[in-house]
């Protein structure tokens, strides 16, 4: 700041009488922040399309196939078959327990 003051008053205390009117005043101070300030970097638009950015390269993915319909059907068999036996499992194992408990509560003298 210091470096800077003195060119800028020096420029405009052309004399050296270590004053400056009243009417240098205001751009004084003007050329003194101006001096300071940071310099000002372009704007750049981020929407604007330039060639100066990487190209983004496409993703190598293989296609999407689908399933022929008989494949599907098979699955959907199997997938029955195994609800059906897991459905009639639970049906005797009810079954069992059920002849279970009522012989326990045949052999039990009251």
């Amino acid at each position: 700041m210091n470096n800077n003051f003195n060119k800028v008053w020096s420029k405009y205390d052309q004399y050296d009488r270590s004053k400056i009117d009243m009417i240098n005043a205001v751009p004084f101070i003007r050329d003194l922040l101006e001096v300071n300030a940071p310099v000002a970097l372009p704007e750049v638009n981020p929407y604007e399309d330039t060639d100066d950015k990487k190209k983004e390269k496409p993703i190598d993915v293989d296609p999407i196939v689908e399933p022929d319909i008989e494949d599907i059907d098979k699955k959907l068999i199997k997938n029955d078959a195994r609800v059906d036996a897991k459905k009639s499992q639970t049906v005797t194992q009810k079954d069992y327990n059920f002849e279970k408990l009522t012989k326990h509560n045949l052999q039990v003298k009251y």
